[in-house]
């Protein structure tokens, strides 16, 4: 996350902005300090659908330690109890469709959940990359089931990117990553005056749309940053009936 890219953008937010990345550094403090090692209890999996976090003895393992690290970064940022409501909130962020907009919200559980979970997760993913599909050609993603928000698009095709493990992965262009739609005729994309380099893509079968940085006409940073620095290209998508 480039931070101060993300503060320039959006100033009005800095105080909230900061407070994430604080959180952040308090993460993976704990992560590195105490699940440096760890190794989670799953099965290799080949080109199935099912990710290695819906494996429930994986889910509950991540939840408890996403748990634990949220309650010491309240303690840290916030002070005081964190609420009882906290794990079904994690819970909710790890579903398929989980809810990724709750880093521009202000509510102080969604912004602990958020960041510890964004750090926590991609952690684990980097440190168990040997569990996960020698192949894969799903719309969403083979650690923790998330489906994209963003992807790169180059000359070598296209990769897709998690926004909750950070991993990525290759996908083709003409095809819809939440439906596996491939009909021409119901895909689509829309540009905007003034945005170089970014597209939306979407699916009139499912609704969904993706947004997608195009390497050849823009520097890509990394995918958290250019999601947040991309989201009039959301607005546009939202108001058209899209939904990501």
């Amino acid at each position: 996350m480039k931070w101060d890219k993300i503060i320039k953008a959006h100033p009005k937010s800095k105080e909230d902005i900061l407070k994430a990345k604080e959180i952040r550094k308090i993460t993976l403090n704990i992560i590195q300090r105490k699940y440096s090692e760890i190794r989670l209890s799953t099965s290799r999996y080949n080109d199935t659908e099912i990710s290695i976090l819906e494996q429930d003895s994986v889910r509950s393992e991540i939840l408890d330690i996403i748990e634990t690290i949220c309650l010491r970064a309240w303690e840290k940022v916030f002070g005081g109890d964190l609420p009882e409501s906290t794990r079904e909130t994690i819970g909710n962020m790890l579903s398929p469709f989980g809810n990724i907009e709750s880093a521009r919200k202000e509510n102080k559980i969604e912004m602990i959940v958020h960041n510890v979970t964004i750090e926590a997760m991609t952690f684990l993913r980097k440190a168990n990359n040997d569990v996960l599909p020698r192949t894969w050609s799903h719309g969403r993603c083979p650690f923790c089931g998330t489906y994209p928000r963003l992807a790169y698009d180059s000359e070598a095709g296209r990769q897709l990117c998690c926004p909750i493990c950070e991993y990525s992965w290759r996908f083709p262009r003409l095809k819809c990553p939440y439906c596996n739609n491939t009909d021409h005729n119901l895909l689509g994309y829309f540009e905007a005056d003034g945005i170089n380099g970014i597209r939306v893509y979407f699916c009139k079968k499912c609704m969904y749309y993706i947004k997608s940085i195009d390497t050849r006409k823009r520097r890509a940073l990394d995918p958290e940053t250019d999601d947040i620095l991309s989201l009039e290209m959301d607005n546009l998508a939202l108001k058209e009936g899209f939904k990501a």
